[in-house]
């Protein structure tokens, strides 16, 4: 299983040979960067099986690459309206109601759960809070998640969800980074043994 940093807070999930962009190309919302455009003409030519997005917040959601991709290849594109269960190819894409965090807890949001040889959960910017108690949910061996879920309550949640794997994102530059939050999360996770953290930079593939 292969996951590409591709924006502010998306990924590339390869996983069993598919091919998955999630939240996959951002827009600029200072601190959080946008997808470099060698980045986003790189993905307008790898094969992407589908397209899944959370919200559409402009540091998730671009709707020229949308349409770029719709028109370039038909393939599927799963959004914060879609309720039902996917199947792509021989995965199981499976939306989740969920609540963005903070103060835009109005907008409409989804949060997506893959199935395949791994259950991957995406949260995109859902809070952390929603997830408490959750028994009707699988558990994931692949957390994708904001980096709220690596600080104070986040943390205690993301330690009782017990994925294999956490990968942080929403990660501004650490160099431009007015909120602190490299430094919150640098507490938390250091010495942390316990699930395997990976903060991949944009551009970065990790295999996992």
């Amino acid at each position: 299983m292969q996951i590409k940093r591709t924006g502010a807070a998306g990924i590339l999930l390869t996983l069993d040979g598919v091919n998955v962009l999630m939240d996959g190309v951002s827009r600029e919302v200072k601190p959080y960067p946008a997808t470099p455009d060698e980045l986003r003409s790189e993905l307008l030519q790898t094969k992407l099986d589908a397209l899944l997005i959370t919200h559409h917040h402009k540091d998730h959601f671009d709707a020229a690459f949308v349409s770029e991709y719709a028109i370039k290849t038909a393939g599927p594109v799963i959004g914060p309206a879609d309720i039902q269960i996917s199947e792509i190819k021989s995965l199981t894409v499976q939306p989740v109601e969920s609540r963005h965090i903070g103060k835009a807890d109005d907008i409409e949001h989804k949060s997506f759960i893959i199935l395949g040889s791994k259950c991957i959960w995406f949260t995109g910017d859902s809070s952390p809070l929603q997830w408490q108690g959750r028994e009707d949910l699988p558990k994931p061996d692949v957390l994708i998640a904001p980096y709220a879920y690596a600080i104070g309550t986040g943390w205690k949640i993301t330690k009782n969800l017990a994925p294999e794997h956490l990968v942080l994102l929403h990660l501004p530059d650490p160099s431009d980074d007015p909120y602190g939050l490299w430094e919150a999360v640098k507490q938390t996770i250091d010495g942390n043994t316990y699930p395997q953290i990976h903060i991949p930079k944009m551009g970065e593939t990790i295999s996992i």
